[in-house]
């Protein structure tokens, strides 16, 4: 990427007035949050040739053409800086440099002139919260280097001792260059203790730039405290995409895509830090009520960023960092928009047959806020290709197509739709990179196309920016939940089932209560998804006989909590495919077990999950796993399939059901 670019002399201006008004705050850094501790590696990385010769990865500091001789002096470096720390680790095996997550590190770097032309560069080790002593660099005004003398005793730990400021890319001194934009240190480093007479790895590789900060973001913190901080902003020539260091509580390096209306979204899957005990954190923004968002929008003017809502830091492991409240950049050069992107508009065939479809959706919109959506669109069919009018509530006469395959997909290349006030529509689904095409799942017999996932419509082909998006689309007749009928009354029993969602990493243990009904054959249950489903949550079962109960695949229990469709299905381990749901009834005992995994899903007679229960998932009191049913009498011996489907024998291999057992048939 690009920077926007100073001079030199601009820069230093702009260091010492930031400085004036305001008593600026480096802000924390990830580690300090995480309460990370050094670690060592004794003996393993003592050898400077460990890393010698090995191509390092390329910085994206901008070589820009350097002043002429003889305007600046080493005065002028004199001031704070935003430094930027890749930092690897080193694959042994293979002999190459491994970037570590977060991908850059940055905090506040401040150099002092010396006598002649030394400095002195202090707080390279302060993205690990150490207050290093400062080293001493040699700057030649001819050709705009510097020199780094090796080995230069940077910090002290009251456990290691002296810790020293090591090249581990060649023998010798390091040597800097310095460029319009900022100061780079042209080899890798790392600081390094003495331990049983060989110099041994403290810290990461590191790969550094020192830039100069051309912008200043202030905000609240999560205890409410103003803020002021220097960031560095970087604009990329061609997509205009602006890259953020330094930014907010934890001196993150953020992405931004800039958009043609003077837009801006930051991609909340960017992880901005990590640690083993929290996990990777990710930037969320928030709702006026404290709903998570996606992703941090705004608005831009050329000189500013402004963030239209709150934001904090969610990890993958469920910590919130504290809500931050909305922020601003300002920045001292004008930031460039991307020209307005238009596209081919789809145009239906002449004499082209239509039918009118209902639509339904929840719409969110640019700010993510949800409300229910309705529409009628227009249908027509030429041979397997669908012509759609109507989908983007703000163009409803513009038309997409789409290509019918053999799995009853739908499939949409992404659309223009039109453009308006400077703002492109393009219609698609949602990919963290940007647009993607659209997949309709079609039910030839009902009518009907539903999306699994997000449809998007986008400011262009090019952004990750959005006017809006549907969750829950569905065209033609949408079925109603499973519901209760009437009169039936309900007991309230416990169940207990090995668990697990899309978000989790391992299943756990779940315990709760559900609400079970019962009207002749017909068993109702209610409660088993209740994190999940938003409205609906009821699952309707069969009795075959006395002991096998069968839930039916694809019953649609509802709404997910993200409005999108939520269906049961079970598995079904003979095809390895969706089937089902079985459980054995104990009638001794009052309570059902299922035999088979559990799914919640949103993709039709599929196993991919929203969530579900592995197979032992029991209702009632007394449960008890499967292979302990002995106990349960049937007044039948009927076969039945895993899948619930009464056989009169056993004709093929596969699992089997009676009298409550399991039986193989080889």
């Amino acid at each position: 990427m690009k920077k926007i670019l100073l001079s030199l002399v601009a820069a230093m201006i702009a260091v010492i007035s930031f400085a004036q008004p305001v008593a600026m705050k480096p802000a924390r850094q990830m580690l300090s949050l995480a309460g990370a501790k050094l670690a060592t590696v004794e003996n393993s990385l003592s050898l400077r040739p460990i890393v010698k010769n090995v191509q390092t990865p390329s910085t994206k500091i901008v070589k820009v053409p350097r002043r002429a001789e003889g305007e600046f002096s080493v005065t002028d470096l004199a001031g704070d800086y935003i430094s930027a720390m890749y930092t690897y680790g080193y694959d042994t095996e293979n002999q190459k440099l491994v970037p570590n997550e977060p991908r850059c590190e940055t905090g506040i770097v401040s150099i002092e002139p010396g006598e002649g032309n030394e400095i002195t560069i202090y707080g390279l080790l302060s993205i690990y919260g150490i207050e290093d002593y400062g080293i001493k660099a040699t700057v030649n005004l001819e050709d705009f280097t510097l020199v780094i003398p090796n080995k230069q005793i940077i910090a002290t730990d009251e456990t290691y001792g002296d810790i020293t400021m090591q090249n581990v890319s060649t023998e010798g001194d390091f040597t800097g260059t310095i460029y319009t934009n900022g100061i780079l240190i042209d080899q890798l480093w790392m600081g390094s203790v003495s331990y049983q007479g060989s110099d041994v790895r403290l810290t990461d590789y590191f790969q550094t730039m020192l830039m100069f900060p051309n912008g200043v973001m202030s905000y609240k913190d999560a205890k409410g405290n103003d803020v002021e901080a220097y960031v560095t902003v970087e604009q990329n020539e061609e997509t205009k995409a602006l890259t953020v260091y330094n930014f907010g509580d934890l001196g993150s390096v953020l992405d931004v895509t800039i958009v043609s209306d003077k837009s801006f979204i930051i991609d909340g899957n960017q992880i901005v830090a990590s640690s083993s005990s929290a996990g990777a954190y990710k930037p969320y923004g928030l709702t006026d009520d404290g709903e998570s968002l996606l992703d941090l929008t705004g608005k831009c003017t050329e000189t500013s960023l402004t963030s239209d809502c709150d934001w904090t830091y969610y990890s993958n492991k469920g910590y919130w960092y504290g809500q931050m409240g909305r922020f601003k950049i300002e920045v001292q050069e004008e930031l460039e928009f991307p020209a307005v992107e238009t596209g081919e508009l789809v145009t239906a065939p002449e004499g082209l047959k239509t039918e009118e479809y209902p639509m339904s959706a929840t719409y969110y919109n640019e700010n993510q806020i949800p409300s229910p959506y309705s529409a009628t669109v227009n249908i027509g069919w030429i041979d397997k290709t669908v012509y759609i009018q109507g989908i983007d509530k703000d163009y409803p006469q513009a038309w997409v197509k789409g290509t019918l395959n053999e799995k009853n997909k739908v499939e949409i290349e992404p659309t223009f739709m039109g453009t308006k006030d400077g703002v492109s529509h393009f219609l698609g689904s949602y990919n963290s990179t940007g647009i993607d095409s659209l997949s309709l799942s079609y039910d030839i017999e009902a009518k009907t196309f539903e999306a699994a996932g997000t449809v998007m419509i986008y400011k262009g082909m090019k952004t990750t920016a959005f006017v809006g998006f549907y969750n829950g689309f569905f065209l033609g007749v949408k079925p109603s939940p499973v519901a209760l009928p009437a009169g039936v009354e309900t007991v309230d029993m416990p169940f207990s089932g090995n668990y697990m969602d899309e978000y989790s990493e391992d299943p756990e243990q779940k315990t709760g209560t559900v609400k079970v009904g019962r009207d002749g054959e017909d068993i109702y249950i209610n409660g088993l998804f209740d994190d999940r489903i938003a409205e609906g949550g009821w699952i309707k079962g069969t009795f075959a006989n006395d002991t096998v109960v069968v839930f039916a695949m694809n019953q649609y229990t509802g709404i997910l909590t993200n409005a999108l469709s939520a269906y049961l299905v079970g598995y079904n381990p003979e095809t390895k495919d969706a089937g089902n749901v079985v459980m054995i009834y104990n009638k001794e005992n009052n309570f059902y077990t299922s035999i088979n995994p559990v799914i919640l899903t949103r993709y039709k007679s599929t196993i991919r999950y929203s969530a579900f229960y592995s197979a032992g998932l029991t209702i009632g009191v007394n449960p008890s796993s499967i292979s302990n049913l002995s106990v349960v009498k049937a007044d039948k011996n009927a076969w039945f399939t895993i899948n619930g489907i009464r056989v009169a024998q056993p004709t093929q291999k596969g699992i089997y059901i009676r009298n409550g057992k399991k039986f193989i048939k080889k």
